[in-house]
């Protein structure tokens, strides 16, 4: 019998709904799809990285949503504001990867930099994977580097017939 993988996918936490880590059940992988902010935020990440930190899980994924404003550096950097900081999605991209000796994987776009010191343009994400024998990726292993095409081709193509 193949192994059970349980998954906890959450999102749309908005730095107050973060549930209870106590009242979750144990999981393999969680997945957080992305708005761990209102509207960003470096205390807001910390925050949602703390809370991340607490639920009892091998691996922590979390995805960047549209209201995590400073992890969209190209958002960012077209709409700043007078009083806003240029640097602050290399901050914010920071706390996200400070996360990762805690078990928390952030699958991100790449960090553009500010006004005054611009790179190219974000690239997709993939998950990288070592040999095993189904082709899972393994939890000490995420990684987001690459193009698309490229990832659909390092994704290992699914069993074409099962045997019982």
């Amino acid at each position: 019998m193949a192994p059970v993988i349980r998954f906890l996918i959450l999102s749309d936490t908005h730095n107050s709904s973060f549930p209870d880590p106590t009242s979750l059940p144990t999981v393999d992988v969680v997945l957080h799809c992305g708005d761990m902010t209102m509207a960003g935020g470096l205390s807001n990440y910390h925050s949602a990285m703390s809370s991340l930190q607490q639920i009892d899980a091998e691996l922590k994924l979390v995805i960047a949503g549209n209201h995590d404003l400073e992890l969209d550096s190209s958002w960012w950097l077209t709409n700043l504001d007078e009083d806003d900081d240029p640097d602050e999605p290399c901050k914010a991209l920071e706390v996200m990867r400070s996360g990762r000796d805690r078990g928390i994987h952030y699958w991100r776009k790449e960090c553009i930099g500010s006004r005054s010191n611009p790179a190219p343009p974000f690239r997709s994400m993939r998950l990288r994977t070592r040999p095993s024998s189904t082709g899972t990726p393994l939890p000490t292993d995420p990684a987001m580097t690459g193009s698309m095409s490229e990832a659909r081709r390092r994704i290992p193509s699914p069993p074409t017939s099962i045997s019982s």
